[in-house]
């Protein structure tokens, strides 16, 4: 797999690839929507994406592949791995974004590989997940 740039290649806030093609159930996630990489439904949108990409990759092997295991590594780089939600993308339509942040974490807890943030700079997603 080369590298897939989501949601296309012009509006780059997500890039998913393979670092080692001998491995192709490793996969890395790096958050592009540089330069604080905030959380708005475009992102959340972004991220889903590169997780259904993942899915299908694993799902897709053949029979006697499927256990091999596999991971995901989610990063960035930069200053910030990411500065929170963009609050004001989010309050615009509150209704949908905090279910949509909750899917995306419940997705994350749940997912079918381990998944392991390679946390650069400071991490600030999530600040206010209690706040509605």
């Amino acid at each position: 797999m080369t590298s897939i740039y989501l949601p296309n290649e012009k509006e780059k806030l997500v890039k998913l690839y393979v670092p080692d093609k001998n491995k192709p159930t490793h996969f890395v996630m790096e958050l592009v929507s540089l330069p604080e990489n905030r959380f708005d439904m475009e992102l959340i949108g972004a991220i889903n994406n590169a997780l259904d990409i993942v899915d299908t990759a694993i799902l897709s092997l053949p029979d006697d592949k499927k256990n091999i295991g596999g991971s995901l590594i989610t990063t960035s780089s930069g200053k910030f791995f990411s500065n929170g939600f963009n609050l004001q993308k989010a309050w615009k339509n509150v209704e949908e974004f905090y279910p949509a942040v909750q899917k995306l974490y419940a997705r994350f807890l749940t997912f079918r590989v381990p998944t392991i943030a390679a946390i650069n700079g400071h991490a600030f997603a999530g600040g206010c997940v209690g706040y509605r």
